[in-house]
């Protein structure tokens, strides 16, 4: 469907947006086969980085047309004056004004056969499956691009955005929180339309780091892969954060605040949230202490900073690790190491083809760094209770008193056992079985 010139109410002949016209059309060349690039992801997620690096990759196919709703919104006199006076509302107030600028600029290019990518937050499934359905009737491969980052993140950095630009040049685009949250929420619901209503061609999700992390395309109009882009946005989404996550978002929150700070001390109140600012700060500050004390992190860190020895006798889960590593040198070794520590640091186990041999080695290092005197679970014929201590990629330990642990084969228990549970474990002749006493509610600090 065509827009009509009337859209928005900002005058179409305006000199900048006639401008903004020619460009998109001068640097792009007339395709056959034209291509349209929906960038998605809520404010602050990161889609600029992403949006650059699309433009890139279509230099050499005759171009690319950017349609971002932000930029052309402020070739709307109204929002120039309103970014300064009231920035806090701006946005909201010119909404229109901007749609309708979009709106005729898409036309421009789909009408002139251009590659476009149309940067927006993908709030509304309804009108994505208006916009593919005019682009594939237009002849146009279409390709979804969606940016996973979580909520906090994302809504730090847009304020951080806003605050700079307030800082350098007296006005910004603020993000309220509802505006947010309602592009954060009609991703999920709009990447799940797309895909499963086989709405493009092509769709690929990326983390707040813009590296891929699922891809999946259409030959023959089938996809080569079950339909997960939802699954992989959510879990990105919502998985642990890793210390260098929880680093950066006290760091950016700390900028955050000392922009805030600085304007309202100035006597530019503005937004006049401060102590809520101040408050994400301080619970940011407090989730990475917490963090720190946890076993992902101090597991992460001993695979970093210790020897192998050192490292497996407290944590001999990381057998598997070490195990891929054996054999390595040079620069391989160096950057297999940095791939194995990354997936530690994201709470992975990284796995190997470790031997039982080698498990049985690993968790004996483990009892003797516990002063444990190590015997063969199988050995006894009695029932025994006591606390899982430590496991191998084949074995586990399980304390039974303050100087004995016993020595389990996984596969001889009758169901998987976790480190820091209290255990009963019946005698049997193929599997022992295994009941649980009590979740141990305090772990030990470093696994001494």
């Amino acid at each position: 469907m065509k827009h009509g010139q009337g859209d928005g109410g900002q005058q179409p002949h305006s000199l900048g947006y006639q401008r903004h016209v020619s460009d998109a059309l001068l640097s792009t060349e007339l395709q056959r086969h034209p291509h349209a690039v929906l960038l998605g992801g809520q404010p602050g997620s990161g889609k600029s980085t992403l949006l650059s690096s699309i433009v890139s990759e279509y230099v050499e196919r005759g171009g690319i047309a950017t349609i971002d709703v932000d930029r052309l919104r402020e070739l709307s006199p109204q929002y120039r004056v309103l970014s300064r006076t009231d920035p806090v509302h701006a946005a909201r107030l010119t909404h229109e004004d901007a749609r309708g600028l979009k709106n005729r600029l898409q036309d421009a290019v789909i009408e002139g056969k251009r590659n476009f990518v149309l940067d927006g937050t993908m709030r509304s499934p309804t009108k994505l499956q208006e916009l593919t359905g005019r682009l594939r009737s237009e002849g146009y491969t279409v390709e979804a691009r969606v940016v996973a980052l979580d909520a906090e993140r994302s809504m730090a950095r847009a304020r951080l955005r806003f605050e700079e630009r307030l800082a350098q040049r007296g006005s910004g685009r603020f993000v309220e929180q509802s505006q947010h949250d309602e592009a954060y929420a009609g991703l999920v619901q709009s990447v799940r339309a797309l895909e499963q209503g086989k709405l493009v061609d092509a769709i690929r999700v990326y983390d707040g780091s813009q590296r891929e992390i699922y891809a999946n395309e259409q030959v023959n109009g089938r996809w080569q892969r079950e339909p997960a882009a939802d699954r992989a946005l959510a879990q990105e989404r919502e998985r642990p954060w890793t210390h260098a996550e929880h680093r950066g978002y006290v760091a950016l929150m700390g900028e955050v605040v000392g922009h805030a700070r600085q304007r309202e001390s100035a006597g530019r109140i503005v937004v006049g949230d401060l102590p809520v600012l101040e408050a994400r700060l301080e619970r940011a500050q407090q989730a990475m202490r917490q963090f720190e004390q946890g076993e992902v992190y101090q597991r992460a860190q001993a695979f970093d900073g210790r020897s192998a020895e050192a490292a497996l006798a407290r944590y001999p889960e990381l057998d598997g690790a070490y195990k891929q590593l054996a054999g390595r040198e040079g620069a391989d070794r160096t950057a297999l190491q940095a791939k194995l520590s990354e997936q530690l640091h994201r709470g992975e186990l990284p796995q190997g083809a470790v031997t039982r041999d080698e498990s049985r080695q690993v968790l004996a290092m483990a009892a003797a760094h516990r002063g444990l005197i190590v015997r063969d679970g199988d050995s006894f014929d009695r029932g025994i209770k006591g606390e899982v201590v430590a496991g191998s990629s084949h074995h586990v330990l399980v304390r039974v008193s303050d100087q004995v642990g016993l020595v389990y084969g996984r596969d001889r228990l009758d169901r998987e056992v976790q480190v820091g549970e209290r255990v009963s474990i019946e005698p049997g002749q193929q599997q022992h079985r295994v009941m649980a006493q009590e979740q141990v509610t305090a772990r030990e600090p470093g696994r001494d």
